[in-house]
């Protein structure tokens, strides 16, 4: 076997002559040199005695030095080959076995580059009990220049954007240095984006690199059929999950459409966030395409159909709570869901409960109809509320085809309420309310936990009319914004803003659930939840019917986990026979924590009557 491995190599060793490798090599019959080799081989590496020793990686030292990127690229080649055994005993045979290989992987870095003037002088070991390091004399020329590139494409390439940008780029390279790399790079990438834009029967008719006598220039040749762009023909999913037409409801991506990446990654994406699927895959049927079309399979392991969550806590506004939420993530295969919600802390129960009917992306597009009952207990107000409602959300991106309303999610509802509330010492008062109104809000943030910038803008509007068989007519406008910006190096400002108006034919049976109260964790720190009111001549609160809230709050880092801060409210509240100011100011410690951001202020509260102090614990995302 080792005499037939130096024929091959001999053989090579013939060819390795076509590489401009200036080196001495001893002329023999080819008959009579495979047997000598195979003699030599059989007699100076014995099996047994090499079984056990390992070849030392080769070292060069160039004699002018070359570029870094052609060492660097000849070193990574060098690593597949074997060197020299054993310094102490060396053939002839051996050290031309190595210096033909040596030799020719120069040759091809060199070539790559495109130094196709270059030339191997000599190959030396200088110091023979140092077998692994050898010099190479050698003379690259000059790099040759691309003098012409014949770029051919047949096809609908106007079609795609990306697969035009490559070859605008890649004729940019006329005039400039050759590199293997570049040239392998754009047909790799031509035909990788090719396929991402759904043209599946590309291939290439010709594909040439044509070095000129001169060695100074190469001439780049390439005719490509693009062939024509595949259209998506129907999505592929288990019924019994979704229906397939409701997958064009819940994403943007409708059959007919032209194939790509991009669309399937958003197709995944879109329903990703419907909340069916635990896992989801969603990739072409490339087997049975035909007639320019194919088929999209989807295929996902759909969530349990029933999830229930408890939780137990404790905020400082509410004191102790406990909750359990009730989910069934998909009841039938239209899409429809169910969610049921039961909170209750010292102050305040309530049991909600919504059915979602999507009319598009079930998370921006649906029906929502919704009932709840609400106790509270709190301050001078007790009530009793059942409301009754349905609520249409819609996509404005899709509806107007604006990108620039896409962040904005708008609503309109109509809401029924049965209140039974005592505020203060007055008599309890039982009314009825229908609603309707609409609202529109909007959440940009770069991270769900932990944002560096956003912001978050809201505003409703809604009305009950006595003329519509409501009890008393009320309407409310409810404003507000919230901006996260960074300042410079320093840190970070966030800014809030919360404007808030009813007007009423009766103050005195409007609910206490629809005045309007300050204080609290989200509102004025310093201030127990919804204790900052107007009064009454008996010193009772009343709420208010306007309020406008102002909150400053500036943020500084002092490690990767944790910020302090310092931060100032303040609010102003009216009802028909009163008025109210109060600030609250102090600072706060910001905690990144696992389980997600952890918020404590020390906050000094002082209004018309009091000064306070006041400790607050506030978990969730500061937007």
């Amino acid at each position: 076997m080792n005499g037939l491995l130096s024929c091959v190599i001999a053989t090579k060793y013939k060819n390795y002559q076509g590489y401009r490798a200036a080196l001495p090599v001893r002329q023999f019959s080819p008959i009579l040199l495979c047997v000598l080799i195979g003699y030599l081989c059989i007699n100076t590496f014995p099996v047994s005695a090499n079984q056990n020793l390992t070849p030392v990686p080769i070292e060069l030292t160039f004699i002018p030095a070359i570029p870094n990127e052609i060492n660097t690229n000849i070193n990574i080649s060098l690593s597949t080959i074997n060197g020299l055994v054993q310094c102490s005993d060396i053939s002839e045979l051996a050290i031309n076995q190595v210096q033909q290989a040596i030799g020719q992987t120069i040759i091809q870095s060199a070539h790559s580059f495109g130094y196709f003037a270059a030339r191997v002088n000599s190959i030396s070991l200088p110091d023979p009990q140092a077998c692994h390091e050898w010099n190479v004399a050698i003379n690259l020329g000059s790099q040759a220049q691309i003098a012409d590139i014949a770029l051919t494409i047949s096809g609908e390439l106007s079609e795609s954007s990306e697969l035009s940008l490559l070859t605008t780029q890649f004729k940019k390279k006329l005039n400039t240095p050759f590199q293997q790399a570049q040239y392998q790079g754009f047909k790799d990438n031509f035909y990788s984006q090719a396929i991402a834009q759904g043209y599946f029967d590309i291939h290439f008719q010709q594909q040439s690199v044509t070095v000129n006598a001169d060695n100074q220039s190469v001439n780049i040749a390439l005719q490509i059929a693009l062939g024509e762009r595949y259209t998506i023909r129907q999505f592929e999913i288990d019924n019994n999950i979704l229906e397939s037409n409701v997958v064009e409801t819940v994403s943007d991506i409708s059959v007919g459409d032209n194939y790509s990446l991009n669309a399937l990654n958003t197709l995944t994406n879109d329903l990703k966030k419907t909340g069916y699927f635990t896992t989801l895959q969603v990739r072409p049927n490339l087997k049975d395409r035909s007639n320019n079309q194919i088929d999209v399979e989807i295929n996902g392991v759909e969530k349990a159909k029933h999830f229930v969550n408890f939780g137990i806590g404790v905020s400082s506004d509410e004191g102790p709570r406990v909750s359990i939420d009730w989910r069934r993530p998909r009841i039938n295969q239209s899409g429809h869901s169910f969610r049921a919600s039961l909170k209750a802390s010292l102050v305040e129960q309530s049991l909600v409960s919504t059915y979602k009917i999507p009319y598009g992306n079930p998370n921006t597009q649906y029906l929502a109809l919704q009932s709840g009952l609400k106790h509270i207990d709190r301050n001078d107000s007790k009530s009793n509320t059942v409301t009754l409602g349905a609520q249409r959300f819609f996509d404005m991106e899709k509806r107007t085809g604006q990108s620039l309303l896409k962040a904005w999610q708008p609503s309109l509802f109509v809401r029924y309420e049965y209140n039974s509330f005592t505020q203060g010492s007055d008599d309890q008062i039982n009314n009825q309310l229908l609603f309707v109104g609409g609202s529109i809000t909007r959440l940009r943030i770069d991270h769900p936990l932990f944002p560096t910038t956003g912001d978050r803008q809201s505003l409703t509007l809604e009305t009950a009319q006595s003329a519509l068989g409501s009890d008393i007519s009320i309407s409310r406008v409810l404003a507000s914004s919230a901006w996260l910006r960074p300042i410079t190096n320093l840190g970070w400002s966030v800014s809030k803003i919360k404007v808030d108006y009813l007007r009423t034919d009766s103050f005195a049976q409007t609910p206490s659930t629809l005045r309007f109260y300050a204080g609290g964790d989200q509102s004025v720190r310093g201030f127990g939840y919804e204790a900052i009111s107007p009064v009454d001549s008996d010193n009772e609160d009343t709420g208010a019917d306007s309020l406008v809230v102002l909150s400053q709050e500036f943020i500084t880092p002092i490690s990767a986990s944790f910020r302090v801060a310092a931060f100032v409210d303040t609010a102003w509240a009216k009802s028909p026979d009163d008025e109210t100011k109060a600030i609250g100011s102090g600072l706060g410690l910001h905690w990144q924590s696992p389980i997600g951001p952890v918020r404590v202020y020390l906050a000094r509260g002082k209004n018309d009557s009091e000064m306070t102090w006041r400790l607050h614990l506030v978990m969730g995302p500061i937007l």
